[in-house]
């Protein structure tokens, strides 16, 4: 009998404890859910602990507690990541679970510390220069309580040169002549925008060819040529231009001297010495020629007792290339005695 009742209440003393075990370490309570606990302001990542004060706005971090009752994450950001005054930036909403509710007309925009008025969830880039810091900040509600969202400073970095246009002159250029490009450009942070050039000569880059100047020595005429113009603030290449393309026109022949040959005899000759840039073969005809005296080629022949009892006479040729080029030339005779 005794060890009957000392049987049943070891076992009764054991669930006893068992129980109490269970009691302390929360087995059957019903699970509460913690609440996230906005962080202070200037902290940063995942909020968590218990819930604030009612009425009180802190700034929290980027993401809600995968314990709560609202579990995923949410973050604000500004895009894009690397502004300048062309881009702007524009606040970023990004993973908002349910009962998280941001209020409208709460972004306030700073820059270098300083608040700035933008436009809603926007600032344009004329609100900011190259190298400010830009943040944002946006109230809301986590759960019912109050949460106050900041983003991380941004630098505004520099904004690339435009190049607007490029030209050439002169736009009908010969052979042996120089050509020069102007370029225009503009540079949204207002830095002076110079020009870096290439050259090309049917479609391939001449190299060494770097200026604003080409000079047309040995291109031979109908070629065609354009130049490239890159723009440059000082800090960084921007965008790049073609000029048109001009064809390099027709070269006029021309005169070099004319050249009487002595004689003896009763006759004399005079070589007319030309020249043309493209190489052309150039023809001579006579517009205006002396009594007694006669063109063949480029030379002039007479008698010399005709052109010396008259002195000093005038003469007028025409010389062409044969590609359109002539031009009219005009000189004077004048043969010493023997």
């Amino acid at each position: 009998m005794d060890a009957q009742v000392m049987k049943s209440t070891g076992s009764v003393t054991t669930w006893l404890i068992l129980l109490a075990l269970l009691a302390g370490s929360g087995c059957g309570k019903p699970e509460s859910t913690p609440q996230p606990v906005p962080r202070a302001p200037g902290s940063t990542g995942a909020a968590s602990g218990a819930s604030p004060a009612s009425g009180s706005s802190q700034q929290v971090g980027a993401s809600v507690e995968s314990g709560s009752k609202n579990r995923g994450s949410f973050q604000i950001g500004i895009v894009p990541t690397n502004p300048d005054v062309q881009t702007g930036v524009r606040l970023s909403f990004q993973e908002i679970p349910s009962g998280v509710a941001m209020k409208p007309g709460t972004i306030r925009w700073f820059v270098n510390g300083g608040e700035i008025k933008g436009q809603a969830d926007q600032l344009p880039g004329t609100q900011f220069h190259k190298g400010n810091l830009v943040r944002a900040t946006a109230e809301g509600e986590m759960n019912g309580e109050p949460i106050l969202l900041s983003t991380p400073e941004l630098s505004v970095r520099n904004a690339l040169p435009e190049a607007v246009t490029v030209s050439l002159n002169p736009m009908a250029p010969k052979t042996g002549e120089t050509v020069r490009a102007s370029a225009q450009g503009r540079d949204a942070d207002g830095d002076p925008v110079s020009f870096r050039y290439r050259w090309f000569v049917g479609g391939a880059e001449v190299p060494g060819q770097a200026g604003d100047t080409f000079a047309l020595k040995g291109i031979a005429r109908g070629a065609w040529i354009h130049a490239e113009a890159q723009s440059f603030d000082g800090e960084a290449l921007g965008s790049r231009m073609f000029s048109p393309q001009i064809q390099i026109a027709n070269s006029p022949p021309y005169v070099v001297r004319v050249d009487y040959t002595p004689s003896s005899g009763s006759t004399f000759e005079a070589r007319i010495v030309t020249g043309d840039p493209d190489g052309d073969v150039v023809s001579i005809r006579g517009k205006s020629l002396p009594e007694g005296v006669t063109l063949r080629g480029n030379v002039l022949s007479g008698t010399r007792s005709a052109v010396q009892e008259r002195g000093s006479l005038p003469a007028s040729v025409i010389i062409s290339d044969g590609n359109g080029a002539e031009f009219e030339y005009d000189f004077n005779f004048s043969i010493a005695p023997n």
